[in-house]
């Protein structure tokens, strides 16, 4: 079987000269809309702004992997190094690229199942298009994001690849392949999309000679490389290799198990199991209609045929707007249907749909992921090509039907639409709802535009700014969880890595005690510690007021060894506690306490005595070896009785009713 990529019978379209222009500005209007309607909610100091602060780093001269600990190629840093160069404060520009990168990939999966460009397509192809954007934005935060950026370097690498094939244009072909190449430099996770592409291509040309089509995919393979062979070679010749193969060699794998975990879920196993009922009657009906001749019969039959399929879509529609576009479970029931849709093509029309196959691997490496876990990002492309696929291969809808659909066409786009809106001001990413959004961060730093924020966290991130002012240092983290925080307030963190989450460093840990031990023994440094899980500042009622008594919240033990390397000054400002080495022209404010070399602070008591102790994590507590560089018995214990002191249900997994970064 040989793929087929069907456009369908095309409906009212739209009509006159101004169709290109159109065509241009819808899209532009409804960026325009969400941006300046739903930008400024929220923010939250994790992975908001992660990987603007890696693209900052490298803007400052930084050698990936060499200076700056990944566990992923850093495509995307490389990437969003354009996010300093849009006249916009930095947070709301970066806001802007995602959300244009998720338009610009749901329209051009949409011209992949329409087959045919923007400017041709009807206003129910125009409809579609807009809802599939609404979708795949669902609550997703606009910020970088890797699995977004791969997603769109997919979609524009298979629309170009298409359109070469169709053509029997090379140009177009050799963009798609590198297009397809850089994914691999942006997640591993999209390691497979240049596989894809290579098999369309050895698809297409397979009853060609078996000479023409190995000299067509070598060069396919060479375009390909091209992007990954020079992100190699350049971090190769800078000196960072070897680092970036222990680095790249220690991240966890996922293989996207949560798609078959869903079975579990009986809710969405229902619905699965209804539109797949639905689809099989649609068939029938259709075999039916194409048995009969002309007749009152035939009449009947078409007129069930459409009512079920208007059925069908609207089930279709609710298994997201049921969800309120929260949460995972419902991107995965759409996966399953869209895999129930192909092999209902395969088996009932002899069809291997190319389009829908390409759409299904999208929807698996967009699940690869430590924390959003699920193919939400294209959602709505894949409720798209069901919808397309339902209606396309059809007969001529009887003229009485056409204004009845068309209505129900638009109150789906209006209904998806306030679905959307809803969702975004009730659930704007780890931040309270949009009326409880009433802290300009504006009022810390430029760079955050019109973002607002909970009273609760922007507090915090005043406070923090207040703490790095009073303590002036040219080198400062606040660990562990507040990468986001870097760009925004201009902050240089004297660490390898800007978030301290746990499978963020892995295979890296040597290096980050060695940097601690080394600023342990220089001065202009300020690391501040939080006292509360940033991940739950919407929830607090205050502020806790910290003195240099107070604990830290590590997170998870590594950190505490990091604090008891360092040989300054205990501070206390906010709700965060620190280590101050000023140099020696510069002097402390009375709150500081200076830790005594070779002794822990009281800090490090073991807290299982008061609390109770939990059981350790993942990582488990620091070696002994490590622990012992201070020479001191107390210290050890301590460090050992910090792992089971810290909760970190927040840091195994990302607390997410709203997505994570899409690690």
């Amino acid at each position: 079987m040989r793929p087929e990529l069907e456009s369908g019978s095309p409906s009212h379209r739209l009509l006159g000269e101004p169709r290109r222009l159109a065509a241009a500005l819808w899209p532009l209007a409804l960026v325009a809309w969400v941006f300046l309607r739903f930008a400024p909610l929220g923010y939250n100091p994790t992975d908001d702004g992660y990987v603007l602060s890696q693209s900052r780093r490298i803007l400052h001269g930084q050698v990936p992997h060499r200076d700056l600990v990944s566990p992923r190629p850093l495509g995307s840093a490389l990437l969003h190094t354009v996010d300093f160069l849009l006249p916009l404060p930095l947070l709301e520009a970066s806001r802007l690229v995602a959300l244009i990168e998720i338009a610009a990939y749901s329209l051009l999966f949409a011209w992949l199942f329409y087959r045919r460009p923007p400017a041709s397509w009807s206003l129910a192809h125009v409809l579609g298009a807009a809802g599939a954007i609404l979708i795949n934005l669902h609550v997703f935060p606009l910020m970088p994001s890797y699995t977004i950026d791969g997603i769109m370097l997919v979609a524009a690498g298979l629309v170009l690849l298409e359109t070469g094939l169709e053509r029997a244009c090379a140009a177009p072909c050799a963009l798609g392949f590198v297009a397809l190449g850089a994914t691999t430099v942006v997640k591993q996770s999209f390691l497979a999309a240049p596989v894809l592409g290579l098999v369309r291509v050895a698809w297409e040309l397979w009853g060609d000679p078996r000479q023409r089509r190995l000299a067509a995919l070598l060069e396919a393979a060479l375009l390909i490389a091209a992007l990954p062979l020079v992100y190699l070679g350049v971090v190769a010749v800078l000196g960072g290799l070897d680092a970036m193969c222990i680095q790249l060699r220690s991240a966890q794998p996922v293989f996207g198990g949560s798609l078959l975990a869903a079975g579990h879920d009986e809710p969405l196993r229902s619905a699965v199991v209804k539109l797949t009922v639905v689809l099989l009657a649609v068939r029938a009906l259709r075999s039916g209609v194409q048995a009969v001749g002309h007749s009152r019969t035939r009449a009947v039959l078409s007129g069930a045929d459409v009512a079920v399929r208007a059925g069908f879509s609207y089930l279709l529609i609710r298994v997201p707007l049921d969800d309120r576009l929260s949460g995972l479970s419902w991107g995965i029931g759409l996966f399953w249907v869209l895999v129930v849709v192909l092999v209902f093509r395969a088996v009932f029309d002899r069809v291997l749909d190319a389009s829908g196959l390409l759409l299904l691997a999208v929807g698996w490496m967009s699940t690869l992921s430590w924390a959003y876990a699920a193919p939400n990002l294209v959602g709505g492309s894949m409720a798209l090509f069901v919808l397309h696929r339902t209606w396309s291969p059809s007969e001529p809808l009887p003229r009485a039907l056409r204004v009845p659909l068309g209505l129900g066409a638009v109150s789906a786009a209006i209904a998806v639409t306030m679905s959307f809106v809803a969702a975004r001001e009730r659930a704007p990413y780890l931040d309270r709802p949009e009326e409880a959004l009433t802290f300009p961060l504006a009022a810390v730093s430029r760079a955050f535009g019109r973002i607002r924020t909970n009273p609760m966290t922007g507090q915090y991130v005043r406070e923090l700014a207040s703490c790095v002012q009073r303590y002036p240092a040219g080198r400062v983290a606040v660990l562990p969880d507040n990468p986001g925080l870097y760009p925004a307030l201009g902050l240089d963190n004297p660490f390898p890595i800007d978030w301290m989450y746990p499978a963020e460093i892995a295979g890296s840990e040597d290096r980050i005690l060695q940097v601690a031990r080394q600023l342990g023994s220089e001065c202009d440094y300020l690391i501040l510690f939080q006292t509360v899980t940033v991940f739950g500042l919407r929830g607090l009622r205050e502020l806790p007021r910290a003195t240099t008594e107070s604990r830290p919240y590590f997170g998870w033990p590594f950190l505490a060894n990091i604090m008891m390397l360092l040989h300054g000054q205990r501070v206390a400002c906010g709700s965060l506690v620190g280590v101050y080495a000023p140099c020696p022209s510069e002097r402390l404010g009375a709150d500081s306490l200076r830790l005594r070399s070779g002794r822990p602070h009281r800090l490090f008591q073991a807290r299982g005595q008061e609390e109770g102790k939990q059981d350790p994590r993942e990582h488990g507590p620091p070696t002994v070896a490590e622990v012992a560089v201070r020479g001191d018995e107390e210290v050890r214990e301590a460090v050992e009785d910090s792992a089971c002191a810290e909760d970190q249900s927040s840091k195994t997994t990302l607390p997410l009713e709203g997505p994570g970064n899409g690690g």
